[in-house]
């Protein structure tokens, strides 16, 4: 069994509920969660962590938070997940993958069982990521 494992510092900020409309009623991510989007991508490649490669995969979160707020786990999981898979852009009206990711999908197909679990940590906020592969 191959394990990899992320460990994210800071406090995980959601996509759902931070998102920027426009006059035109479309909706964005806003400026703070695509930067910490930016920052996961970043760290995954300076990691140098191998893509997942064996599907369905097993996924453990473990958040680390520095206080009692309010936080919703569903949330960060969809953000984490979210930056892991592929990033696509239109380029000359074509769709073009510009980041490979970490996971090909977070379908139930690829990533087949989820845990997750919460604990206090006012000195070091964070979130650990351990992806479990059968083989590859």
């Amino acid at each position: 069994m191959k394990v990899t494992v992320l460990a994210i510092p800071g406090v995980v900020p959601s996509k759902k509920n931070g998102r920027a409309n426009t006059k035109t009623g479309r909706s964005f991510p806003n400026k703070k969660f695509m930067a910490w989007e930016r920052d996961v991508r970043k760290y995954v490649k300076e990691q140098g962590f191998s893509r997942v490669t064996s599907y369905p995969c097993r996924m453990e979160f473990k958040f680390f938070y520095p206080d009692k707020v309010r936080r919703d786990m569903d949330n960060a999981i969809s953000s984490i997940l979210d930056a892991l898979q592929p990033k696509k852009a239109t380029v000359s009206g074509v769709r073009v993958t510009v980041d490979p990711g970490l996971i090909d999908d977070d379908s139930w197909r690829h990533v087949s069982d989820i845990s997750a679990k919460g604990y206090l940590d006012k000195d070091n906020p964070r979130a650990i990521v351990e992806i479990f592969q059968e083989r590859g």
